[in-house]
């Protein structure tokens, strides 16, 4: 972990427009910090990835909505379930609006995270279960044009949408599955 944070470091001192290898050292730290269940810290971190983005290159870029869907992921990590739903309610739209045929994997990361939130907090409503199943069978559709029917994004949300059906039922109460 602490190669890897000076690596970035330099990265960022002396290689500032390589934005690619600075953001796949990131990663690195980050998934260190996750694998040491260092959870606080890879939320604040990604708060200020998300923020950074989001200064950098505008609320509707689709790395500032991936980064909005990764900084919610990190929420639920730590069960902060509220505040990663209006995350992502916020992303949705804007996810949406890029155009769902080219960057499709932009908006089902967000409708994943969102479906795998709705799952996990206790206090979901029926009204959560159905706005997520609603954005899911959107989603679905989408994922068998672009990607086709046996492609693995495609099956997952396929598992989600039973996941969700299960919960509604009230015969799961769902942990969180990784997307």
């Amino acid at each position: 972990l602490p190669v890897l944070e000076a690596n970035l470091v330099l990265l960022r001192r002396y290689w500032p427009r390589n934005q690619n290898d600075a953001v796949a050292t990131q990663t690195n730290v980050l998934n260190c910090l996750t694998a040491l269940g260092r959870y606080d810290e890879v939320v604040d971190r990604r708060r200020d990835i998300y923020s950074e983005q989001l200064s950098k290159s505008g609320a509707s870029h689709p790395h500032t909505i991936h980064s909005a869907s990764n900084f919610a992921n990190a929420l639920l990590t730590v069960k902060r379930f509220s505040e990663a739903r209006a995350i992502l309610r916020d992303q949705l739209p804007l996810a949406r609006a890029l155009g769902v045929s080219k960057h499709a994997d932009t908006f089902i990361s967000v409708v994943g995270t969102m479906s795998i939130v709705t799952c996990a907090d206790p206090e979901t409503t029926a009204a959560d279960v159905q706005e997520a199943a609603t954005v899911l069978d959107d989603a679905v559709k989408i994922a068998r044009r672009v990607f086709g029917p046996a492609h693995p994004l495609t099956q997952s949300i396929i598992g989600q949408i039973a996941e969700l059906k299960r919960r509604a039922e009230g015969t799961l109460f769902c942990v969180p599955s990784s997307h």
